[in-house]
């Protein structure tokens, strides 16, 4: 097939050519009025010099006839692998083909992603439209279940849409979904999370749900079907804490992923409360207190002693604005009820009696934290270490005090130690000096984290139950300041505040099973000694069908005191891992769920055409259920038939516009200069003869 069209290539500027029609017009106006002889003849020779000089030129092009596209989308998402949903499908895909095929339309078929959150078949469709020219489309087949989430956004394609729809027309299915889930929760308090059961049975009677924390079944909770049921959890665990909801399965249910949901909630405890006694006055005071004071979570009692007992104060006692200590008060009636003590630079001036002291002393054994700064007075013959006091503390003065500039450094044992490990520091930005400390010995099982040139200063320890940590210098607030260079006093403060108070995170041993996005399992231990050319350590892994395994843990390369493994082929839900927690210590445990909560494709999998119904009629498509209809295509030629009639005896449209490619052309000038010449010659000789005669 081949097509004509003259275009110019003007020989002048027109803007030049149309001042040329213009003097031409003034020229032939007087000859016409007048009726000169010659005057038809002279313009038909102006009239064929402009068109001359605008170089017509004649395009004739090869045009090739293309067939109609057709966009076929097949969804692949997590609802479509329901049965019979890939068989349909499958044949579905087979026959749309052969129908395309036997009216010569060209197939463009695309496969959405398999996932579990969404279905978005809009966006494939507009990644093909852009491909093709704006004439070729003919219509577009979505070979779905209906459950679309970009319907809202549909592009314009000027084409029908067409929906084959998987799946039956009564589906059964059972499911539970989560309404609201609390992130944080109080150790001991009640958390109120909220589900939801749906069912498409006529269930009377309530369904029980049973709900789980950290794998441990805490009881059942009758819900009844589309009405929110509140599950009350209690927590007992610091960290994380697995919670899940589970109800029965239907024999006819379509899917059973949708029967159990899961997250996580964070247990910590209530406003931790903090008594901090400073004694001796120093510059570094308002660096615990403000660390204190700025976390939220914590409940500051401060005492600062300005005066004492014997100080020769010539007023009475009620015209002083100063608090009067109220040892009994704090630490005979309620030393238990708080989480930890501070001494800052305390030492004994007759404000605690030894009763106050033992009182401390039994605190700590029992599950309490103590905190000492120690200077100078740390070594006097007033030291709280010479005191009953004593057995609670994690390092004892030598008696002697040094005094010189000086770097902290870390022990081998501190850069492994949560405490201290990864805090930031380097050969060219060392941390700041120091310029006194008192000497020290800690006490036997102590942890020393901190030193210079073999000198503790800061030694963590176990005692009882309770925890203690003793800083021997009163210098980090030089950090604070950023004196020398300053260093990460915040960071190390705030970590070995909630290490006394037991966090979780900063435990020494610990044992950490997560699993991860590709639904395999890791395990990790970290101890604090290391594992060097020992033994391997073992986790032993507990399914929640019975599946037991015993898993061997690599050492890191580094020796950092971290062994892992990773396990790929273990089954969906819940695991625990346990773990041997050293020499005369607790096991460790830890839990993970394997497989998250089912996406919106599976928590609504039902077969459904209300989501796309009014786009494919807008459009003039056709609604095909598979489970009842055949797949049946014409080709229409476009502006035959209204989009009411696109589908007229059961068969779904593809418009053709009778698109055209072009695969030749050429060009000639309509008037060859030989033949232009000649025509000009042939003219101004006929008006010479003309007017001569």
């Amino acid at each position: 097939m081949s097509e004509l069209s003259v275009s110019f290539a003007p020989l002048l500027p027109w803007a030049v050519w149309w001042v040329l029609v213009a003097l031409a017009v003034l020229v032939l106006v007087p000859a016409a009025v007048t009726r000169a002889r010659g005057f038809a003849l002279r313009a038909l020779i102006a009239a064929l010099l402009l068109l001359l000089l605008t170089g017509p030129v004649l395009e004739a092009e090869q045009l090739e006839s293309l067939s109609p596209v057709a966009i076929v989308v097949i969804d692949k998402s997590a609802s479509q692998e329901i049965s019979p949903r890939p068989e349909q499908t499958t044949a579905a895909l087979r026959d749309l083909e052969a129908e395309l095929v036997r009216e010569n339309i060209e197939i463009r078929a695309v496969e959405s992603p398999p996932q579990e959150n969404e279905t978005r078949l809009f966006s494939l469709v507009r990644r093909e439209r852009s491909r093709l020219e704006d004439d070729r489309l003919g219509a577009v087949f979505l070979i779905t279940d209906g459950q679309v989430h970009d319907a809202d956004t549909p592009p314009a394609l000027g084409a029908p849409v067409h929906l084959l729809q998987t799946g039956l027309k009564n589906e059964q299915d059972r499911g539970l979904r989560i309404l609201r889930a609390p992130r944080f929760g109080l150790l001991g308090r009640r958390a109120a999370a909220q589900v939801l059961v749906r069912s498409t049975e006529d269930e009377d009677s309530p369904v029980p749900v049973t709900l789980r924390v950290n794998g441990e079944v805490i009881g059942q909770y009758p819900a009844a079907p589309g009405q929110p049921l509140t599950l009350p959890v209690t927590l007992e665990r610091r960290g994380r804490n697995l919670v899940e909801a589970e109800i029965p399965v239907l024999d006819s249910e379509m899917t059973v992923n949708n029967n159990r949901v899961s997250f996580e909630i964070n247990g910590f405890r209530d406003r931790l409360r903090v008594l901090l006694i400073s004694g001796q006055p120093h510059a570094g005071q308002r660096a615990w207190r403000d660390l204190l004071k700025s976390d939220p979570a914590v409940d500051l009692v401060h005492f600062n002693i300005l005066r004492e007992s014997n100080d020769d104060v010539r007023a009475q006692v009620n015209e002083l604005s100063l608090i009067a200590f109220p040892v009994d008060q704090l630490f005979l009636d309620e030393i238990n009820g708080f989480d930890l003590v501070i001494f800052d630079r305390y030492f004994l001036r007759g404000h605690l009696r030894e009763s106050h002291l033992a009182a401390i002393s039994r605190f700590v054994v029992e599950g309490g934290a103590l905190l000492t700064v120690a200077g100078d007075e740390f070594v006097g013959a007033h030291s709280i270490a010479n005191s009953v006091l004593q057995e609670a503390l994690a390092a004892l003065p030598t008696g002697d005090v040094y005094r010189g500039a000086f770097r902290v450094s870390r022990t081998d044992l501190g850069r492994r130690h949560p405490v201290t490990a990864e805090l930031p520091e380097s050969e060219e930005r060392p941390w700041g000096r120091w310029y006194h400390h008192a000497q020290v010995t800690p006490i036997d099982g102590a942890k020393v984290l901190l030193e210079y040139e073999r000198a503790p200063l800061l030694s963590l320890a176990r005692v009882g139950n309770g925890r203690t940590a003793l800083l021997a210098s009163d210098q980090i607030w030089l950090w604070a300041r950023g004196h020398d260079g300053g260093g990460p006093e915040a960071e190390l403060l705030r970590r070995l505040v909630h290490w006394l108070m037991g966090e979780p995170e900063l435990e020494e041993e610990r044992l950490l099973l997560t699993a991860t996005d590709d639904g395999a399992l890791s395990v990790e231990r970290r101890s604090l000694e290391g594992f060097g050319d020992g033994a391997a350590p073992v986790a032993r892994l507990e399914g929640r069908g019975g599946e037991v395994r015993e898993v061997p843990l690599t050492p890191h390369s580094d020796d950092d005191g971290r062994a892992s493994a990773r396990l790929d082929d273990v089954s969906g839900g819940f695991w625990r891992a346990v773990s041997d927690g050293g020499e005369g210590a607790e096991s460790l445990e830890d839990f993970a769920l394997v497989g998250r909560n089912v996406g919106r494709e599976l928590a609504e999998p039902f077969s459904t055409d209300a989501v796309l119904r009014e786009i494919v009629e807008a459009s003039g498509g056709r609604v095909v259920r598979l489970e009842d209809d055949g797949v049946r295509v014409r080709r229409l030629r476009a502006g035959s038939g209204s989009s009411g009639t696109l589908t007229d005896g059961g068969r779904m449209a593809v418009l053709d516009r009778e698109a055209t490619r072009v695969v030749g052309a050429f060009s000639t000038p309509l008037f060859p200069p030989l033949l232009a010449l000649g025509l000009v010659l042939g003219l101004l000789l006929l008006t010479w003869r003309r007017e001569a005669g």
